[in-house]
């Protein structure tokens, strides 16, 4: 018993060229069907520039393909949301107006030809509407940080947030240890954060000393909504003073004129703030009040 259709089946026609047109017929035994199609008749478009002309209008331009067959147009396909649209052009570059100022856009083209073929879509391009841009976070002091960007269009406030890394991410101390933090700012693209010396979980106003954050600004507008978020970038914020101390001192005599004092690491991780280079130990007389400091 035969198939009544065939799927998947490739193969390669020796001396082919380009322009060369071929009956293909597929058969099983009992009835056959035939189609024809132009080898290299049209090759796939290349996307060149996707620009953002608003916050709802995209300018697509794209460069026309090599081939023999002649172009008649092209498609332009998108999506919108979860919908794939389409729109036909003459020529190689328009203009698409899109649902939303939110969404993330991913673009392709498609050559038409009079003849007939197997159109190639060009690669997916993605673009962003309307979301920040420029985005540069300065950590050069150790008590705050300054995060600035370009203003978005019809903006009008904007959200930072600090999320900080966990695991081998994070180049401090603490690398299981999360934290979060964000700061609001209404019109001006800038914001400044502290950064502390004992910034518990619960704090989202500062950002903890020696912690690995990614940084994303989010704009918001009465008339768009939320836009997508920028490009996240990497913070390490500077050491500060500790906040933690010793655990478990115990001390011992190991002669008439030489003690032995010994502690635990410092506790809890989010309050060393820094790489710990040495402990200052001090100690004194019941009798006489302090008799001296030693470094170690």
């Amino acid at each position: 018993m035969g198939n009544d259709s065939y799927s998947g089946v490739t193969g390669t026609l020796e001396g082919a060229d380009n322009g060369d047109t071929y009956n293909c017929t597929a058969s099983n035994g009992v009835s056959s069907a035939t189609d024809s199609i132009v080898i290299g008749a049209v090759s796939k478009p290349v996307i060149e520039s996707l620009e953002r002309v608003s916050p709802t209008v995209v300018r697509v331009e794209w460069s026309q393909p090599p081939g023999r067959a002649a172009v008649t147009g092209y498609v332009v396909f998108y999506y919108d949301g979860s919908v794939t649209r389409n729109k036909r052009v003459p020529s190689t570059s328009t203009e698409i107006t899109v649902s939303s100022a939110t969404l993330i856009y991913v673009i392709s083209v498609m050559a038409l030809s009079e003849e007939r073929f197997l159109p190639r879509r060009s690669a997916w391009e993605t673009i962003t509407l309307w979301s920040p841009e420029g985005v540069v976070v300065d950590g050069s002091e150790n008590t705050s940080v300054r995060v600035s960007w370009e203003a978005v269009e019809d903006a009008d406030y904007y959200t930072v947030s600090f999320s900080a890394a966990v695991g081998d991410d994070q180049e401090g101390l603490c690398r299981d240890d999360s934290h979060s933090a964000n700061v609001t700012v209404v019109d001006v693209p800038t914001a400044n954060i502290t950064v502390g010396e004992d910034v518990g979980s619960n704090d989202t106003s500062s950002l903890r000393a020696y912690t690995t954050y990614s940084v994303t600004v989010v704009a918001f507008s009465d008339k768009w909504g939320k836009t997508v978020g920028s490009e996240a970038t990497r913070l390490t914020t500077l050491q500060r003073g500790s906040a933690a101390v010793p655990g478990r001192v115990t001390v011992s005599s190991l002669s008439s004129t030489v003690i032995s004092v010994q502690w635990s690491g410092l506790s809890p991780c989010r309050l060393v703030n820094g790489v710990i280079v040495r402990y200052r130990v001090q100690y004194r007389a019941k009798s006489s009040g302090l008799v001296a400091g030693v470094k170690k």
